[in-house]
């Protein structure tokens, strides 16, 4: 009997089952599971899974708002304890690798660190709202849930690795909708629609949905503002990359490939230096893999960039002549010559940051409390504002000293060197190496440019590339290949 080639998307082994057959839109799983470690994933954990994977974008929207203390409640924050929840009744069988332990250690020097708040000189307080201690207490808890979360996700799964398929699945149905919303809010200001702003509610967030450059408006969707949509997309679209080049499915080729060319455009409209810098590490890492795809590569950027410079060109109410399309090379000459508003902001903030580091070296001033730091440096700071380090990198070195930043760092190396056994299918190969790429992207771009940890999507990878590679390591039994003679029974009735 011809049986149909096993789905390309089997995160669980090469194995195929004792009995039942194999079609490319059936996830069968072993008829003597035991045997190879593998347990069936509880309903309501994938479940929710698939729920916090996708509110992870959504994070301009406020759920409901605390005015007493100023903060409103993204989904994220809703859909963790959930999680957290699932994960607890499902019973996952922990493991502590080397990375996830030096994750807890940067977790427990955070929460300390809030003591540090006694050292802080009072007369570098120039906050009108905001009290020393709250602020310290509040980024470190943002911190600490970013840490619980993607220990959860790991144990997850490590213990059950089809949850892989079930994340990058939700994760897809999240970018197709950020990126539909994007354009919708592009179209909106060319035709005067209505921009709803129900996922741009969050009322204690800087709501930055409406800026523009030069001729052009550019997008934010579902996101604070346009930089961060950016590296949301920049950090899953190495993902759809994979699907194009190789053979990676998460859906299909033609719905995976829709998504690249969807997400590369709407990336292309944030007109964000984060977005252009996103796609230039991406590229040189695709060419640094010594490969023959990177000429396919070239030519998905090569389209991409053409249809969005075609739908700005084409579809821009205020571009008069073809020649106002040179606004993103004016942005880029500015940011190379120093005339960059933007970009100056960001070095400043870091040469500030880095001063702070040179007298605090060892456990730096303590989370959140690097902007008290930087009135002294630069009395032009407004008041009532918290300044910020606007690079993660120089943000650690800041206030946790070279303590923390080795247990970020090699929490991060450790994580981009963990691998499975040399033995690991295809599919999983693949998923494995386009998640490392994702890591590696969304930590350079926080690095470069952005200021807070909690970017989840960055986090989200991190977990899955662990967990799927450790489930892998502690079950070897399962990439073995079964004898060429063993056939496959049919299932009654079919």
């Amino acid at each position: 009997m011809k049986t149909e080639r096993p789905n390309s998307f089997n995160f669980l082994s090469r194995r195929p089952p004792l009995t039942g057959t194999l079609t490319p839109r059936t996830f069968p799983l072993p008829a003597r599971s035991g045997d190879l470690g593998f347990r069936r994933t509880p309903p309501y954990l994938t479940a929710a899974f698939a729920l916090f994977i996708f509110s992870v974008p959504f994070k301009a929207m406020a759920l409901h708002d605390f005015k007493e203390i100023k903060f409103g409640l993204p989904p994220v924050y809703v859909t963790l304890p959930l999680l957290i929840l699932a994960a607890a009744l499902s019973k996952p069988k922990l493991v502590w690798p080397k990375p996830i332990r030096y994750l807890i250690g940067f977790g427990l020097l955070t929460v300390l660190s809030i003591l540090q708040c006694m050292w802080v000189r009072r007369d570098f307080i120039h906050l009108s709202d905001r009290a020393l201690w709250r602020f310290s207490v509040t980024q470190s808890a943002y911190v600490v849930a970013t840490v619980i979360a993607t220990i959860v996700m790991f144990q997850c799964v490590a213990s059950y690795p089809n949850l892989l398929r079930t994340a990058l699945r939700a994760q897809t149905l999240a970018v197709i909708f950020a990126c539909l919303w994007g354009l919708y809010q592009f179209f909106g200001y060319i035709f005067g629609w209505e921009y709803p702003l129900v996922f741009n509610n969050n009322l204690y967030y800087a709501q930055l949905y409406y800026q523009t450059m030069g001729a052009f408006n550019r997008i934010s969707s579902i996101a604070m503002e346009p930089s961060m949509f950016a590296i949301y997309l920049a950090t899953v679209l190495p993902i759809y990359v994979y699907c194009c080049l190789y053979s990676l499915r998460i859906f299909s080729r033609v719905l995976d490939t829709l998504v690249l060319l969807l997400c590369g455009i709407t990336l292309f409209l944030t007109l964000s230096n984060t977005a252009i810098l996103g796609i230039i590490t991406l590229s040189l890492l695709m060419i640094g893999r010594k490969t023959k795809s990177w000429f396919r590569l070239a030519a998905i950027l090569i389209t991409v960039s053409l249809l969005g410079c075609a739908v700005l060109l084409y579809f821009s109410p205020n571009v008069a002549r073809l020649t106002e399309g040179s606004a993103l090379l004016d942005r880029l000459a500015n940011v190379i010559q120093g005339t960059d508003a933007s970009a100056n902001d960001r070095y400043n903030s870091m040469v500030m940051g880095a001063r702070v580091f040179i007298e605090h070296p060892i456990l730096g001033v303590g989370e959140g409390n690097a902007g008290y730091y930087l009135f002294s440096y630069d009395t032009r700071l407004l008041v009532g504002m918290q300044p910020r380090v606007l690079s993660v990198a120089v943000r650690t070195l800041a206030e946790h000293g070279l303590v923390g930043v080795f247990l970020l760092g090699s929490f991060l190396m450790l994580t981009i060197r963990h691998r499975g056994p040399d033995s690991l299918s295809k599919q999983v190969k693949l998923a494995v190496d386009a998640l490392r790429l994702s890591v590696i992207v969304s930590f350079f771009l926080m690095i470069a440019s952005m200021t807070e940890l909690n970017q989840y999507e960055a986090w989200t990878a991190s977990a899955l590339l662990l967990g799927v590679t450790q489930w892998h390591l502690r079950h070897p039994a399962s990439h073995k290949v079964p004898p060429p003679e063993r056939k496959l029974a049919p299932m009654g009735g079919h």
